[in-house]
C-alpha cells in the first residue's frame, strides 16, 4: 500500500507537467509554421517577439523554453551548424542537472531550456513555448486531514488517505490534490510550433 501511495503522490508531477503543456499552448504569439522543424533562427524570432512585446516595452527576462524532445532534437541539429561564439549553446552541467532535474538541457541565448513529453500536439505540430516569469501561474492545495477519518499523510502536494477493511482483506488508498493553471500575461509568452 505504501508503494501505491507513493505512486499516487508522484502522479502529481505528471499532472503538473500535463497542465503546463496545455497552458502554454494557449499563447497567442506564434513562431514557427506547420510541418517545419524548430531551428535556431525560429528560437531567436521567439526571443525577439518577447523583447518587443507590450507595444515595444518588452517582456522582462529571464526566459524559459519548454520543448518536446523532438523539438529539442531539431533545435540541436540547427545549433550544430552555428559557428559564431556569440550564439553559443551552453549545455547543462552535471551540477545543473542535479539541481534542476534531468529534463534541463542548458542555455541558448540566456534562455533556460527544458524538455517535456507532455508538450501538446495537434496531430501535426508540437506546441512548445518560450516565456518569461509571470506568463503563467498556478494554484495548488490539498484537503486537511479530518480527525477520526481514515489514516492520512501528506506526500508532497498530495493528501493520501488509507482505509483498511480487515474482514474483506481490502485496503483502499485515495489521493487528493487540487491544481489549476492559466495564462496570466499572454504578452510574456510565445508558442513555438514545429513538426511532430
Amino acid at each position: 500500500p505504501f508503494r501505491i501511495a507513493e505512486s499516487i503522490a508522484k502522479s502529481y508531477d505528471a499532472l503538473f507537467a500535463n497542465l503546463t503543456g496545455a497552458t502554454v499552448a494557449g499563447f497567442t504569439t506564434v513562431k514557427g509554421s506547420t510541418g517545419a522543424v524548430l531551428t535556431a533562427s525560429l528560437f531567436l524570432d521567439a526571443i525577439q517577439a518577447l523583447e518587443a512585446a507590450a507595444s515595444g516595452k518588452g517582456a522582462p527576462g529571464p526566459y524559459v523554453a519548454v520543448l518536446h524532445p523532438k523539438q529539442w532534437a531539431d533545435l540541436q541539429d540547427s545549433l550544430i551548424g552555428l559557428t559564431s561564439g556569440v550564439l553559443a549553446y551552453v549545455p547543462a552541467s552535471y551540477e545543473a542537472i542535479s539541481a534542476k532535474g534531468s529534463h534541463y538541457k542548458g542555455q541558448f541565448m540566456g534562455v533556460e531550456i527544458y524538455t517535456s513529453s507532455y508538450v501538446t500536439n495537434d496531430g501535426t505540430d508540437h506546441q512548445g513555448a518560450l516565456f518569461a516569469a509571470g506568463a503563467i501561474g498556478f494554484a495548488s492545495g490539498m484537503p486537511a486531514p479530518l480527525a477520526g477519518a481514515a489514516e492520512s499523510m501528506e506526500m508532497g502536494e498530495v493528501m493520501i488517505e488509507m482505509e483498511r477493511e480487515a474482514d474483506k482483506a481490502m485496503t483502499r488508498i485515495v489521493g487528493h490534490a487540487y491544481l489549476g493553471m492559466s495564462v496570466i500575461d499572454d504578452q510574456r509568452g510565445c508558442l513555438l510550433i514545429s513538426a511532430v
